[in-house]
């Protein structure tokens, strides 16, 4: 059994062959017969009588395969240098123009948070456990499959630090409301400072490793320490609550978003708040099973709940959103 490198190089030497067989018509032979011919002949191997039969037909046609060698001896890049070949990935039969997510792993990264980041990107949702492990083996078998000369990434071990791994859009996951959603996606995971945040849960939907309970809010899974920034002017109003630790609410009008779990708060209460500026870093104060960022949206409420100086009720997130689209859609 030939290595992968010496079966490449012998499909891509096969190839050649028949290019220069093709290109190679009757009158070469009768050239090169007739040279060899002349060239025996001043040898003194043969003379002008000597019947053509009597000329070994083997001898012509070792001499063909040998120019044959020395042709693709030449015309044949240095084995080393010759590209492997990709795998045509299923998504490129969907959108052939398609570019994959390529990350460099360090030491002791999981594979499934980079999964979960790249499911969020191509198709702006949740994944529940079982989406993710076929992800993720999807994956490994594409990189091993274009990584011939390397050794074969398993589940069972760690990525190796410095092993670069392209994400594709997964195969067997669909959004039909891609377009739509991912600007939403977009827009929360902008709140944080990291450029592998994704969505872990949304409104009543805690996805893969949540508890069953409602989920009143958007989680935006980050690095512990990175920067969280106002998505807009207001007030910030700062407590300590049981479930979300450290919080800071940010009050604009009648609405209301609060910022949960962090680590580090860098405003204090009544202080006003600009666009873009950064108020605390990412977390795991309150109840939390990994670094992120809860984000709640209220709408003032008589009988709400009470956070700062006003009662809200609490709503879908996303509808903050779409309020904010629809506001700087109309000015």
């Amino acid at each position: 059994m030939h290595s992968p490198r010496i079966q490449s190089f012998i499909s891509v030497s096969t190839d050649r062959i028949k290019i220069l067989l093709g290109r190679i018509n009757l009158s070469f032979f009768i050239k090169l017969k007739t040279r060899l011919s002349s060239y025996l002949e001043y040898k003194g191997l043969i003379t002008q009588n000597t019947p053509e039969r009597s000329i070994s037909f083997s001898l012509y046609r070792k001499l063909a395969v040998c120019l044959l060698f020395l042709g693709i001896v030449l015309w044949t890049k240095d084995i080393n240098t010759i590209p492997i070949p990709q795998p045509l990935i299923l998504s490129h039969y969907e959108h052939p123009d398609i570019s994959g997510i390529k990350y460099t792993f360090n030491n002791y990264e999981s594979l499934y948070r980079v999964g979960k980041y790249a499911i969020g990107k191509f198709r702006a949702m949740v994944p529940n456990n079982q989406q993710i492990q076929n992800y993720v083996q999807e994956t490994l078998a594409l990189h091993n499959l274009k990584s011939i000369s390397e050794s074969r990434l398993s589940l069972g071990n760690p990525i190796p630090k410095g092993t670069t791994i392209e994400f594709f859009p997964p195969a067997n996951i669909h959004n039909p409301r891609y377009k739509k959603d991912i600007r939403a996606f977009n827009y929360f995971m902008s709140m944080v400072d990291d450029s592998y945040a994704y969505i872990t849960g949304v409104w009543a939907e805690r996805g893969a490793g949540g508890s069953s309970s409602k989920h009143e809010g958007v989680d935006v899974a980050a690095k512990l320490g990175a920067r969280i920034i106002s998505p807009m002017d207001g007030v910030a109003w700062v407590r300590n609550i049981n479930l979300g630790g450290r919080t800071v609410g940010i009050e604009s009008e009648n609405s209301l978003l609060l910022f949960c779990h962090m680590g580090k708060r860098f405003v204090k209460s009544g202080q006003k708040i600009k666009k873009g500026q950064v108020i605390g870093t990412v977390g795991m104060s309150g109840r939390t099973s990994g670094p992120h960022l809860h984000v709640s949206y209220g709408i003032r409420f008589p009988n709400g709940s009470l956070f700062g100086r006003h009662r809200y009720k609490w709503t879908d997130p996303m509808l903050w959103f779409y309020r904010q689209q629809y506001f700087s859609s109309s000015l």
